[in-house]
């Protein structure tokens, strides 16, 4: 596994917070990062929150997840924030905003099962990285995770909140990532000779071919008349 960098430089990263909203059980929070002009990404950390928690530092459950993220965005100068208020989002996307001076965009839920695939082929292929201690729930969670028989979502009752979080967080870093060339490397004049001499080399070839079709034409039109 590819460890990612353990210092987020906010003028030479970029990031996308992810929320699952959970009222009645966890809320988890996700963070993909990337270096700017580098379309690797990291899922550079998860956590999750509950009511209970909330309640012991005497505030309610939205002002302390307003207070969390505000903390997030500190740390981290997201370009985008979104989530998945179960339900209310008009209602709590102005809460947020007017009370906190947080905008959050709602999570893009659908076609899921494809995005799955998609953030799947990132794991493998190592353009997307899961932090080997900040994410240990979600690492958890997708060892675990069962699809349905159709094979649209999660099993009924299967923990997925750190999941789910990072997915509407990986979904709108692809707009991000995907559109940032590969760096390439920087030739050496000697690469660059080299390399015009062998396209130099293919144009004289296929010019001789060329020039040997004809003659070979012109002595067959000759042969035949």
């Amino acid at each position: 596994m590819t460890v990612p960098p353990t210092n987020y430089n906010i003028e030479l990263w970029r990031s996308v917070i992810g929320v699952d909203f959970g009222f009645n059980d966890e809320t988890a929070f996700s963070v993909i990062g990337w270096e700017r002009n580098n379309p690797k990404a990291y899922v550079l950390e998860t956590f999750g929150v509950t009511g209970e928690q909330a309640t012991k530092t005497g505030l309610g459950m939205v002002s302390y997840i307003g207070n969390i993220l505000n903390g997030l965005k500190d740390k981290y100068k997201p370009v985008k924030i979104v989530g998945d208020p179960a339900g209310a989002s008009k209602i709590l996307m102005d809460e947020f905003l007017f009370k906190h001076k947080i905008f959050m965009e709602s999570a893009v839920k659908k076609d899921k099962a494809h995005y799955i695939e998609i953030m799947n082929d990132a794991l493998v292929n190592q353009h997307l990285t899961f932090h080997p201690t900040q994410t240990r729930e979600l690492q958890r969670e997708v060892s675990k995770l069962v699809w349905n028989e159709e094979r649209t979502r999660e099993r009924e009752g299967m923990k997925c909140d750190h999941f789910d979080a990072t997915l509407y967080a990986y979904r709108e870093a692809l707009a991000y990532t995907e559109k940032i060339p590969l760096r390439q490397e920087l030739k050496t004049p000697d690469q660059i000779g080299k390399e015009m001499m062998e396209q130099q080399i293919i144009r004289d070839t296929e010019r001789m071919a060329s020039k040997r079709g004809d003659d070979f034409f012109n002595d067959l039109n000759d042969f035949l008349d």
